[in-house]
């Protein structure tokens, strides 16, 4: 297997060779696959074609771990570290039911609270990121004892895009400037 030509690349005052990994042409990985350039600090999404802007240093996002509950669509604590939809089909969803506590312990609820409409957030399958739901948070969220809800409208999904009960799922909530690229 043959590397080809290395450039130098500088990291912090320190010129090195062949220390940055080729970036794959877009239309040899899965739509939707990051790539993460931490010299310049840019990260790409790849739509298939061509990589795109995804966002640029010096946005962050939230990572919030739960269990998906879809023993019933009520509007009542899901249980700890625990998120139902209230619709059966996932996608027809209007409000999320979340409990305070995510799958490893940690209390979101006062962050949900601050988002903004028109936030948008990534749910990924945990363990495999090509199955995801796109979601748009459509007014504040409702703080109730031990849990709260979270008006929302689909956008969209990729991979299977519905989760079965207690998958456990990574809920991401997207920097301003990549919610418009999704």
């Amino acid at each position: 297997m043959s590397l080809g030509p290395q450039s130098y690349r500088r990291t912090d005052s320190l010129h090195r060779i062949g220390l940055v990994a080729d970036k794959p042409l877009a239309s040899d990985v899965l739509p939707g696959t990051l790539y993460h350039s931490s010299d310049v600090g840019t990260t790409e999404r790849s739509n298939g074609t061509e990589w795109v802007s995804y966002f640029n240093a010096g946005l962050s996002s939230s990572v919030f771990f739960y269990r998906i509950d879809t023993t019933t669509t009520n509007p009542s604590d899901p249980g700890s570290g625990k998120l139902r939809y209230n619709n059966v089909n996932q996608h027809l969803a209007t409000t999320l039911i979340v409990d305070w506590l995510t799958d490893d312990g940690f209390d979101a609820h006062l962050l949900f609270l601050l988002f903004a409409p028109t936030t948008r957030f990534l749910m990924q399958d945990k363990a495999l990121a090509n199955s995801y739901q796109i979601w748009e948070i459509t007014a504040p969220a409702t703080n109730l004892a031990d849990f709260f809800t979270v008006p929302v409208s689909f956008v969209s999904s990729g991979g299977p895009g519905v989760f079965s009960h207690n998958q456990r799922v990574a809920v991401i909530i997207l920097p301003p400037a990549a919610s418009g690229i999704i």
